[in-house]
């Protein structure tokens, strides 16, 4: 409908406006449909994602029996269509960017902290830093005895006992292997009796550069052990029970090569250990019996002949030796076990080159024969040679 609205005071001044006025809608009965929207708004449900439309069927309206419908919006050709959604604000919207001496994280960025918070954290903070102080000052008051009694008591110095001190008995200790001292009129010769003894042992206990050992007839001697005047070592011999053990001493000449000869007589049945380093060691045993041969405590090369064995002579290597060589008279059936591996292994001109641990071999008679040489190196060998002289 239209209203006349006259402004001034004369019929020509007059003038009046349409004032648009919507009509009103009737009433909804409760149990009809409500209205639809006009077309030039657009329906929040068609973009809510869990709208009844989309999930399920059409959801039932209900109106209370006292409440006036809603009015409906006036349609108007001229009216500006907004958007619903321009004044939503997304969720991670909300998160901005960090203001100055912000301290607050939240989904990786920093937000300003109200001054209530922080106000509040402080007070928590300070409050937790007493109780802390509290506590670590109750725990230094309770250890402070303890303390005291263990650290500041210290025990009175004993009061000296005027009585004859009590006779105590020292701990027995296991003797050291020491070389003994040179006898009276010693030096670069040392030699013993062999009074009647068919067996003995002849042990090395110091290094050496050049040994040579041989046995051959003493004319009564057991031993007879030299250095000729060129060596920087002196002999010293000390016989017990059947065992020959020679330590080596300085002769004052400290750039003198360290250089031995031992002869043995050839009456004895010998066991030869060489129980310290050796150079060069030629070692012939060939002209006596001989029970065992120990190779001990490493070699550069060693030479060793031997006599036809009686029986398995059994020969050991505890100790690396770069090349070890045994000779006997004839051929000798040989067994011989590299426990370690070595480079190259000859018996009998049969060779074989890069042996590795744990193998074994033996002449194809050794297992049959009585009289043969049965060598086990548990140390790694450079060259091993078993030979006819």
């Amino acid at each position: 409908m239209g209203v006349t609205v006259t402004q001034g005071g004369g019929a020509a001044e007059q003038r009046s406006w349409e004032v648009a006025t919507a009509a009103q809608p009737p009433v909804a009965d409760p149990g009809d449909e409500p209205e639809k929207q006009p077309a030039g708004w657009p329906s929040i449900a068609d973009y809510w994602p869990d709208a009844p439309h989309r999930i399920g069927p059409e959801a039932d309206v209900y109106h209370l029996d006292d409440a006036a419908p809603p009015a409906a919006v006036p349609a108007a050709d001229d009216t500006e269509v907004r958007d619903p959604f321009e004044d939503l604000v997304l969720a991670e919207d909300l998160v901005h960017p960090p203001a100055d001496g912000d301290d607050l994280h939240w989904n990786g960025e920093t937000a300003a902290v109200p001054a209530a918070r922080r106000g509040g954290r402080v007070l928590a903070g300070v409050a937790m830093a007493l109780l802390l102080l509290v506590g670590l000052t109750a725990l230094i008051v309770v250890q402070l005895p303890n303390d005291a009694t263990d650290q500041g008591t210290t025990a009175a110095p004993a009061v000296p006992d005027e009585r004859a001190p009590e006779t105590t008995t020292p701990e027995e200790t296991a003797p050291q292997e020491t070389a003994p001292a040179p006898e009276a009129g010693g030096g670069r010769t040392a030699s013993a009796p062999l009074d009647g003894r068919e067996e003995a042992t002849f042990a090395l206990l110091n290094d050496v550069t050049i040994l040579a050992v041989r046995t051959t007839s003493l004319d009564g001697d057991l031993f007879r052990i030299s250095a000729p005047e060129r060596s920087g070592v002196l002999p010293n011999a000390v016989t017990e029970d059947g065992e020959v053990r020679l330590f080596l001493q300085p002769s004052g000449n400290a750039d003198a090569t360290a250089e031995v000869e031992v002869l043995l007589s050839d009456e004895v049945r010998w066991s030869v250990r060489l129980l310290a380093g050796v150079d060069e060691g030629a070692v012939d045993l060939s002209a006596a019996p001989v029970a065992e041969v120990t190779l001990a405590g490493g070699a550069t090369s060693i030479d060793l002949s031997l006599p036809a064995p009686d029986g398995t002579l059994p020969i050991s290597l505890t100790k690396g030796a770069n090349q070890l060589t045994v000779r006997t008279p004839a051929r000798a059936p040989a067994r011989v076990a590299i426990r370690q591996g070595a480079g190259t292994v000859e018996i009998d001109g049969a060779s074989k080159n890069g042996i590795a641990k744990g193998e074994v071999f033996q002449s194809r008679d050794w297992q049959a024969a009585t009289d043969r040489l049965d060598l086990d190196a548990s140390a790694g060998l450079g060259t091993l040679r078993i030979e006819a002289a």
